[in-house]
């Protein structure tokens, strides 16, 4: 008999009720196994629901196992059989390498490997090989008939999603339609407000309040909000694998793909601090006119102006454009707060720039969302905070929305025509003075109508260099 005491190690890698009866089995016949062979009993280990292949699963059990094999406790385990032990050739290796020490056997009821013989290695690295092979076989296996499944248009089975009713099972009550209703409506809610610039934790503190629970019956998160508006079922799509696949069989969308793809990729570059394009009046609005790219904004941090405000410049961005045009915030602002005004208050455009913003200021608020977008990816990508597959996949997404916007705004152009709408110039500066800036920026866009405003680089020395020089709207 062994002066040390053999442990007992039980694992099984699923238990769908829960029950661990196939484990009591597994320590009942070890604990018979270990009392034919004469040996101590040591400690039980029990690793249930746990993978032993699966490189990101942590057994606690086997974790104990080795410790107490480490510290010189025990001479020895025993299993039921050895693929509930090993799995990967890794943590053989790992038993090999302590065992050079002071032996180790790996007991089962089918047989025991001595890991100081040759013969009895041999055999266990087989043995390991061919279950880590099985556990390889069994998932390319599983993954292919989910794919099947996604391809389909078939959803899985598990856990109810909120807003989708839950998988009919026998003796359960169906999800009432009732409930599925108002949470969609909370669903299309929440990726409106959100484009609009809600904060996630605004949204959940709101749902929250109205006592709208998510599917199982929890409070709102700003992390549980993004979790259920980024699920690509909401836009009706299946995805596998990263990637759409199909879209669901027999069930309507909340939310529809272009306005699904621009909120994930909102989702994806969103970080704390980041200020929005609806933040600046002209960002995205005004044009470089060395390269023609959009202008962004900046603050220039540390330096301020008479009044004690912070600096703030729009510029060409050096990643996408040619970064030799920068402007002050507050005399562009100035200028063209002056000409919107001017422009509206026109009858002989008014009534034609009415129409025109009717009916594309959406699509045109979407494309100056898009390109913010894209910059955002390109900052990422060059600081190397994404990969260059991940800012392929996006920004191929917000390309693809991008060119049917653009179609769109095509389609809704119409010529000027000599139409009368008067407008007091009074009433349209009490309107800028009560609008916030993404009403403002509405109201530029719309009289700026189908032309663009064009900021040149500075001719001369700068210190002379006038604003309206700079400006052009063609």
């Amino acid at each position: 008999m062994s002066e040390r005491p053999v442990d007992v190690y039980a694992r099984i890698s699923k238990a769908p009720d829960g029950s661990l009866d196939k484990t009591d089995r597994q320590i009942a016949d070890c604990r018979a196994e270990l009392e034919r062979r004469g040996l101590t009993l040591g400690k039980v280990h029990e690793d249930p629901n746990k993978s032993a292949w699966r490189e990101n699963v942590r057994r606690q059990g086997w974790e104990a196992l080795l410790n107490r094999f480490e510290s010189g406790v025990i001479s020895g385990v025993v299993v039921w059989n050895v693929d509930r032990l090993l799995r990967q050739p890794r943590d053989l290796q790992k038993l090999i390498d302590m065992a050079k020490e002071q032996g180790f056997t790996v007991y089962s009821c089918f047989g025991d490997y001595d890991l100081s013989n040759p013969d009895h290695l041999l055999h266990l690295r087989i043995k390991t090989d061919f279950a880590a092979h099985e556990s390889a076989s069994n998932q390319r296996r599983t993954k292919r008939g989910l794919l099947a499944a996604r391809t389909r248009g078939k959803m899985h089975t598990g856990p109810r999603a909120f807003g989708w009713p839950a998988a009919v099972k026998e003796d359960e009550e169906p999800t009432a339609p009732e409930l599925v209703a108002v949470e969609r409506k909370a669903i299309a809610e929440a990726t409106r407000r959100y484009l609009d610039g809600d904060p996630l934790g605004s949204i959940a503190t709101d749902f929250n309040a109205r006592g709208i629970r998510t599917a199982t019956g929890g409070q709102w998160t700003g992390v549980t909000v993004k979790q259920m508006l980024k699920r690509p079922r909401n836009a009706g799509l299946v995805e596998y694998g990263g990637q759409v696949v199909a879209e669901l069989d027999g069930e309507e969308a909340i939310v529809d793909r272009a306005t699904f793809d621009l909120l994930t990729a909102r989702l994806a570059l969103a970080r704390s601090g980041r200020p929005s394009p609806d933040q600046r009046l002209l960002t995205h609005i005004a044009y470089c006119g060395n390269c023609g790219y959009w202008l962004n904004s900046r603050t220039r941090s540390g330096k301020y102006y008479a009044d004690g405000k912070v600096r703030i410049h729009y510029h060409c961005p050096a990643n996408r454009g040619c970064a030799k045009v920068s402007i002050a915030q507050p005399a562009l602002d100035k200028e063209l707060k002056d000409f919107t005004i001017a422009r509206l208050s026109d009858p002989r455009h008014a009534a034609q720039i009415q129409v025109r913003a009717q009916a594309s200021r959406e699509l045109e608020r979407r494309v100056s969302e898009i390109n913010d977008l894209q910059d955002e990816l390109d900052d990422r990508l060059t600081s190397g905070q994404i990969t260059m597959e991940r800012f392929d996949k996006m920004n191929a997404r917000l390309t693809r929305q991008l060119e049917e916007l653009e179609e769109g705004l095509a389609a809704v152009r119409v010529p000027e025509a000599d139409l009368s709408m008067p407008e007091a110039r009074s009433a349209v500066l009490r309107r800028w003075e009560d609008a916030g800036v993404p009403e403002r920026r509405g109201m530029v866009r719309a009289a700026l109508g189908d032309k663009k405003l064009i900021i040149d680089p500075v001719s001369g020395h700068w210190r002379k260099a006038k604003i309206t020089d700079r400006i052009r709207i063609e």
